[in-house]
Order: structure tokens, then sequence, then C-alpha cells
């Protein structure tokens, strides 16, 4: 309800979409958390957070290649970060069936 509201009076807010992702992701209701993030990123494309939060719910989804690409843009986006770099190692691995 609270987090309708938020996108409800600033739709064109990537902040509000992000919350709302957050909270579908928390509730374990993975497809709409990707949906809510995707808004978000349309708004904001350059937001580190809502990249990682898209690869969590895509991965809880088994959409692994699209997890994938979430995460690699997350890397440009937070260069140097290690367990990104891993979980993208871990990722590549399970696509592949190695």
């Amino acid at each position: 309800a609270a987090r309708d509201k938020c996108t409800a009076r600033a739709p064109g807010s990537p902040v509000g979409w992000l919350h709302k992702a957050h909270v579908h992701f928390a509730r374990a209701c993975p497809a709409e958390a990707v949906a809510a993030v995707t808004r978000a990123l349309d708004l904001n494309p350059d937001d580190a957070d809502a990249w990682r939060l898209k690869a969590d719910a895509l991965e809880s989804l088994g959409r692994l290649p699209e997890c994938l690409a979430a995460l690699d843009r997350y890397a440009r986006l937070v260069p140097g970060d290690l367990r990104t770099n891993d979980r993208r190692l871990q990722l590549q691995r399970r696509i592949s069936g190695h």
C-alpha cells in the first residue's frame, strides 16, 4: 500500500520504484521486484544497487543469463567488487553446466 502510494505520487521517481522493488523482493515476490526495479532502472540506469537487486530477483526466478547480464552491468558501475566477480564466475559455470 505505502509502496504503491509512493510510485503513484511520483511515478518518475527512481527511488520510489526501487523501494517498491525491495519490498516485493523481501516479501518473496521476485517477479514483481523485477518489474519495479526495471522501471527504476529505466529512470536511472546508473543505479548500481538497482542492478544488484535486479540480479538477485532474476536469480531467484532461475533467469540466470539475465541475472548475469545485470551483474555485469553492476560490475561496470562498481569495479573491483570481489564478491560480485566471484558470483559472476559461479553463474557463468552454472549457465555453462560446469
